[in-house]
Order: C-alpha cells, then structure tokens, then sequence
C-alpha cells in the first residue's frame, strides 16, 4: 500500500502541468510591409506568438525591402538609343530571371543602371509597355521584358551600363 501511494505521488508530480497561458505559444500570419519608389509593399511572415496575443490590434510593422536571395539573370536583348533632336528614345530589353530557390515567391522588379547618377526603373506588372514576374516559381525561371518608345524618360545622354535586376518580394 505504501509503495502503491509512493508511485501515485510520484505519478502526480511528474504529470501534473501548469494550465498557465504564460507558456502558451502559436503561429499565425504577421502583416509587415516596406516603402520603396513611393509605394507601400505588403510582406506576411508566420510568427510565433504567445496564445493571448491580440490580432485586434494589430498593426502591420515596417521593414526594410526583402529582396530575393539566389536570383541569377541571363540579359538576353538590350538595345538603348536617344535622339535629342526629335527628344526621342528607345528603350528595350529581355532578361531571364531565375529563382534558384525551393519556394515560389511573388513580388516586382528593380532594373538598376549603375551610371551617375544611378537609374532605376520599377516594374510592377504587364502593361505600360513590360511583360514582369509577378511571381516565380521555386527553381524556375520567367522573361522579364520591356520595350519603351516615346520622349525621352531617362534624363541620360546614354544608359551606357548593362541592366541589373533586383527582386523584391512581397509574398
């Protein structure tokens, strides 16, 4: 009897748990977002968060821009020419984009010219003379393109540099 009630005392301590919620955890979706060209980027994460935590209140947090890592890029067509006379200009290029990731990601493109001073041209989505990557798929590729013809946008004499594409994501 004795042994019988020793092992229920031991049963009891060893089994017994706090019903606080102080260690009490879960995961959910996080709003975040980034400010990048004058626009407001939403980004989810999935956080841990203590069971208590108030979604009512939720206020989406500032990040900085979440850019893709393991992009790689293959510029495929570039041409460039500007007329001051007519104040006209081409603008035209196709470049591979590759996600050498294991997950698709969805977000826009940053075409940079490293010339002084520094161009950048943003491409949100297809129209306004662009085909984009909105999304990629995990370890494939898509074909970003563009092709301008009009008054000259670029304040440049020349973008003499090659394009390079930056991936924000916003997925």
């Amino acid at each position: 009897m004795k042994k019988t009630i020793q092992l229920l005392l031991i049963t009891l301590v060893l089994f017994s748990c706090s019903n606080s919620d102080d260690d009490c955890t879960t995961t959910m979706e996080v709003p975040k977002f980034y400010e990048l060209d004058g626009r407001s980027h939403k980004y989810i994460v999935t956080e841990e968060v203590s069971c208590d935590f108030d979604t009512d209140s939720m206020i989406p947090e500032e990040i900085e821009p979440v850019i893709l890592e393991n992009l790689s890029y293959e510029l495929l067509q570039y041409q460039h020419a500007i007329d001051q006379t007519d104040n006209y200009e081409k603008l035209k290029f196709t470049i591979r984009l590759t996600n050498q990731n294991s997950y698709d990601v969805e977000g826009f493109t940053e075409i940079t010219w490293n010339k002084n001073p520094t161009f950048k041209l943003y491409i949100y989505g297809s129209g306004n003379n662009s085909t984009s990557c909105t999304s990629i798929p995990a370890n494939s590729s898509c074909l970003l393109e563009y092709d301008f013809e009009g008054p000259i946008f670029t304040n440049s004499q020349s973008v003499v540099d090659f394009p390079i594409p930056t991936y924000y994501v916003t997925n």
